[in-house]
């Protein structure tokens, strides 16, 4: 029988336990995972199952949500279910999950084994990031779309979506900030303080760091002629947000504590919009905001 071996990881305070046997043992981790390796109790366990993905179980699930992308959740009797589909549009399931209702125990199934050299990766792109919302709307927190950056002991997230200038702004940062992650970060409420989390799921700065950052100001992207910034209404700041967020649209409790925890978050925390040229000097602008 062969010998288990198991990685841990820790994202935004939520550690999840890994179990492979241990021919998968001996490769690595990419290497945003062992950036987030940790030694902690696991609040999530995910089982390596090297046997053929159970279709059966899949077809009697009902479908719940369908992306855009591939990806789809689904939900069984008793477990919850995300599944990624081959890019070729067939029925075949690349990659499969399938999870208690709470989130605590899951295994992950592989179309196919291939000549590798890593590690499957259940936290892979989307299917990880996909679990990270399921597990952060069950009273943990919300995912943006966002670049986050900590300076002098400040976090600050700038949300956008794509083409609104997160990496480019992060690049302008570099030399100043530690950055934390230039596409997906995740404010949680923990110790009476919202907090900046970074995730391995970045975009194209390679840069990340594992510390969180107590968040102190929300900034919500846009291009423009000149640096200017504008305090947003709460009602503005929760409208925009919500569009930069990943909010888990397949489950009515998961989205009524996404809108209280945005109702929470918008009046502690200030939030401008800033439209910003692509240019060292809106660092300086930021850094000279009140």
């Amino acid at each position: 029988m062969n010998e288990a071996a198991r990685e841990t990881v820790c994202i935004a305070d939520v550690v999840f336990g890994i179990d492979y046997d241990h021919s998968e043992f001996a490769l690595t981790s990419n290497r945003e995972m062992q950036l987030f390796s940790t030694h902690g109790k696991p609040d999530v366990t995910i089982q390596q199952n090297s046997a053929a993905i159970p279709y059966s179980l899949v077809k009697d699930a009902e479908l719940i949500f369908a992306s855009g992308d591939m990806w789809s959740v689904r939900q069984g009797q008793s477990t919850t279910m995300l599944t990624l589909m081959t890019p070729n549009f067939s029925s075949d399931i690349e990659r499969l999950m399938v999870f208690d209702l709470d989130f605590h125990r899951g295994e992950f199934f592989m179309r196919h084994a291939r000549p590798r050299k890593r590690r499957p990766d259940p936290l892979e792109y989307p299917l990880g990031q996909v679990l990270m919302v399921s597990l952060l709307s069950r009273g943990r927190g919300l995912m943006f779309h966002a670049l986050g950056i900590e300076h002098r002991g400040n976090g600050y997230l700038f949300a956008g979506n794509s083409g609104h200038g997160k990496s480019t702004l992060g690049g302008l940062w570099r030399d100043k900030a530690r950055i934390l992650n230039d596409d997906r970060v995740i404010v949680r409420f923990v110790d009476g303080q919202f907090w900046l989390y970074p995730t391995p799921w970045h975009g194209t700065l390679p840069d990340l760091s594992v510390a969180r950052a107590p968040l102190t100001k929300i900034f919500v992207l846009s291009r423009g002629q000149e640096n200017h910034s504008r305090p947003l209404t709460q009602a503005e700041a929760i409208c925009f947000l919500l569009q930069r967020a990943f909010p888990p649209l397949w489950s009515r409790d998961g989205m009524a504590f996404t809108m209280d925890f945005l109702a929470q978050l918008v009046p502690a925390v200030p939030c401008y919009e800033l439209a910003f040229v692509p240019q060292e000097s809106v660092v300086d602008f930021i850094q000279c905001m009140k």
